[in-house]
């Protein structure tokens, strides 16, 4: 058998440490186009976004105040006719002697007044004076 004598060379340690890799300028002016190409997309998007919540916003207030409307509308005409019925002369009549226990007058107690006019003032008007 036959050795056979490897060969093998030592290289020695070099320190890396003091080895300042220059950075390449164009690619981070690529760099900084992006993101801020990036970032400009995204706010665009984000404002998208943000308009369009706000619009359905207003649609479901808008929505809500129509229905709100709606139902102060039929109060409105309910409370109306109500006050028609209320105001009718034989209402007034059955609330008055229903409940407010009231009677119709006989022909002996009604007292017709005329009416009268006031006389004008006096031309002159002569107020008290000191003496």
């Amino acid at each position: 058998m036959k050795l056979q004598w490897i060969e093998y060379e030592k290289t020695p340690k070099v320190r890396n440490t003091a080895i300042i890799r220059e950075p390449d300028k164009r690619q981070h002016k690529e760099l900084r186009r992006w993101v801020g190409f990036g970032i400009v997309i995204v706010a665009v998007v984000l404002f998208s976004a943000w308009q369009n919540f706000e619009l359905i916003q207003h649609g479901y207030r808008i929505e809500d105040l129509r229905k709100e409307h709606e139902i102060e509308k039929s109060k409105n005409q309910h409370l109306r006719l109500e006050i028609e019925s209320l105001t009718s002369p034989e209402e007034v009549e059955r609330i008055a002697r229903e409940e407010l226990n009231l009677v119709v007058p006989s022909q002996d107690q009604v007292i017709v007044l005329e009416r009268v006019e006031m006389a004008p003032p006096p031309d002159t008007a002569i107020v008290a004076t000191r003496r």
